[in-house]
């Protein structure tokens, strides 16, 4: 809040010289400025003011003092009122910035969340692959786990990621999830066991006879190797979309890698049978 304001008292004399050599034909504003402290603080006084001629010039130089410092006042507005706009200006891309940066917080959120379901389903593949080899159902099992990753990935959006599952253990026969791949392999022996040797069975026959029989089997890994392109072409487009997640990225790409080229060892075993 500013202080109050009290007129001073004016003890200078006027100096009546400074106005007569004042030229109204020629405003000088730089003289005009120094002398706004004579004629604001002189005592004019009626006998003071002996020629009628010097006290109307001194009314018109007041005039002049005055309408300097209504422009002056109206530039201060002018400038008051271009700040205003400027802070508003300012303000709205402060919460423009500040929506963008939600936005992006939440997109890098549902984006972990999707590497760790890609990361459990690499995994899963690849212990898969080491425990039972190259089985029909084998191969049947991770063809399925990648074909519903690649669905999820297709349809994926920020809003709809924080409601899908992050299982990546799906029952080849069934379809249902399990945290675990141990769940998993108690399940199908469990409920798919004649099943499942029904399918290993089919496939022993298969390979004892002639090289054109690994045709099936050859088509199946060549699926899962383009699956498995498909999603590092995914893994790329996120890479591309978010720098914060880059090392994560590349770490899945590169466990890809691994399971691609452990399906192109068991493509080679395939072919040499």
């Amino acid at each position: 809040m500013r202080p109050g304001f009290d007129f001073e008292r004016r003890m200078l004399d006027m100096d009546w010289r400074l106005v007569e050599a004042f030229n109204m034909n020629d405003i000088d504003t730089a003289l005009l400025q120094e002398m706004v402290p004579t004629l604001t603080y002189a005592l004019v006084t009626e006998t003071a003011c002996t020629s009628p001629r010097l006290s109307c010039k001194l009314i018109r130089i007041l005039q002049l003092v005055v309408e300097t410092f209504i422009e002056c006042r109206k530039g201060d507005a002018y400038d008051a009122h271009v700040l205003q706009e400027d802070l508003i200006a300012v303000s709205n891309e402060r919460d423009s910035f500040r929506l963008r940066l939600k936005e992006a917080k939440t997109d890098v959120k549902a984006l972990k969340a999707q590497l760790a379901r890609c990361t459990t389903l690499l995994k899963s593949c690849s212990q898969v692959l080491h425990a039972q080899g190259c089985s029909p159902h084998t191969i049947a099992a991770v063809e399925s786990m990648l074909a519903t990753s690649d669905s999820m990935m297709s349809t994926f959006t920020p809003t709809t990621d924080a409601t899908m599952p992050k299982v990546a253990h799906l029952c080849a026969f069934c379809g249902k999830a399990f945290g675990t791949q141990d769940y998993l392999l108690k399940h199908i022996d469990r409920r798919h066991a004649s099943t499942s040797d029904g399918v290993v069975g089919k496939g022993t026959i298969q390979g004892g006879g002639s090289s054109n029989n690994q045709t099936p089997n050859i088509d199946i890994l060549t699926k899962l190797e383009l699956l498995l392109a498909q999603h590092e072409v995914h893994m790329k487009k996120a890479t591309a979309d978010s720098a914060d997640t880059l090392q994560a990225l590349q770490n899945e790409l590169a466990i890809e890698r691994a399971v691609a080229n452990e399906l192109k060892l068991a493509r080679s075993d395939l072919q040499w049978r």
